[in-house]
């Protein structure tokens, strides 16, 4: 998953970003106040060559202009009175609410990032906060490394392995490709990685950090680096490449510092992730609904041969100069054949994907 994303974020994301599914319907009960944000008018938006006042968007989104910015002037007076134009950027303050109203007539995407990571919805990482109980590797520096063997699960055993409470480090939900396959793929010399920070809190935390339990102390890492350098970083650059304006209700800051703060019981219940967030869409939405299962491919494409021969994973990589550029090991290609053809196709396919996915963005923008 790092593999693809680091590969995303330098190469694929300047170009292209897919669509995302929204929970608007939790954002409106959440009953957050309105705030200060930009947006820009793109090409073809309605706002150019009018006046907001025409158009009657203060009280059709209930929003405040603050001033508009035009280049490199700031407009403060009379707003309403002033001719939009394609560039233009508002400042203004309005309720998340109207942002559900806002995101298709203004060019604005609601996300739904944040309650994975801050509220414990990852199963690997409630995996390790049960483990890290059990094996007591909450009571001291080290821990109890003879009850390991306990776990017979392979992937659970590596999470613990990557695990010390004090100082504190985990292994990443985004951090599931091992060093090992990164290094053989990406030249780290030309690339600003910062690899040791993902998985850990800053220094400035540690006043508080012992009062903290191990799943307050993932969602404290999470929002620290892993969501601002790391997921939001990719949003950002896939959305506003297509001028489109992204907003995360679920990071409004009161929003952050409850799930942070809750407590593990409230996490993980019942062997369910989110728990907390999962009672709240029952009380709205239906049991049924909140506490279904995740959803995804009945079979990854990479582990289907009848796919995998059709879309000639194999010979696209072959044929492909993909990466030949400077953020890759010369041996980069090489690695990923042998590696295809020994054991998983699992980075074969994310290859593949970022092959194809950059050859046919270049099409679109020629033929424009």
């Amino acid at each position: 998953f790092l593999f693809f994303g680091t590969i995303y974020n330098l190469i694929i994301v300047k170009w292209f970003m897919p669509s995302r599914a929204i929970i608007s319907s939790l954002a409106r009960k959440y009953h957050l106040g309105s705030f200060l944000t930009e947006f820009k008018v793109d090409k073809g938006s309605p706002l150019a060559g009018s006046t907001y006042k025409e158009l009657d968007i203060s009280s059709k989104y209930n929003l405040q202009v603050y001033k508009i910015i035009r280049n490199a002037d700031n407009i403060r007076f009379n707003l309403d009175e002033v001719i939009i134009q394609e560039g233009d950027i508002f400042l203004v303050q309005i309720n998340v609410k109207e942002m559900i109203k806002f995101k298709d007539e203004m060019k604005v995407l609601l996300l739904s990032d944040g309650p994975d990571d801050l509220m414990g919805g990852y199963e690997v990482d409630k995996n390790l906060c049960e483990d890290s109980e059990k094996l007591n590797l909450n009571k001291s520096k080290n821990g109890n490394n003879s009850l390991k063997l306990v776990i017979n699960d392979a992937k659970r055993h590596f999470n613990i392995d990557n695990f010390k409470f004090n100082p504190f480090s985990f292994k990443t939900i985004h951090g599931g490709t091992s060093e090992n396959v990164l290094e053989s793929i990406f030249d780290f010399r030309n690339l600003n990685v910062p690899k040791k920070i993902f998985g850990t809190i800053p220094t400035r935390y540690m006043s508080l950090v012992n009062d903290l339990d191990v799943s307050q102390r993932i969602a404290l890492s999470y929002a620290s680096y892993s969501l601002p350098d790391y997921f939001n970083l990719r949003i950002d650059r896939g959305t506003m490449t297509h001028s489109v304006e992204p907003r995360v209700p679920f990071q409004a800051l009161s929003i952050v510092n409850m799930m942070i703060a809750t407590p593990m019981k409230w996490r993980y219940k019942k062997n369910n992730t989110k728990y907390l967030l999962r009672k709240i869409v029952e009380r709205h939405i239906g049991k049924k609904i909140a506490f279904r299962k995740k959803y995804g491919f009945a079979q990854p494409a990479w582990k289907n041969t009848v796919i995998s021969n059709e879309l000639k994973m194999q010979e696209e990589l072959e044929s492909s100069n993909f990466f030949s550029n400077g953020n890759f090991k010369e041996s980069s290609k090489d690695f990923l054949i042998k590696e295809s053809k020994n054991s998983s196709q699992r980075h074969l396919w994310m290859a593949y994907c970022a092959i194809k996915s950059t050859k046919y963005i270049k099409e679109l923008k020629y033929q424009k």
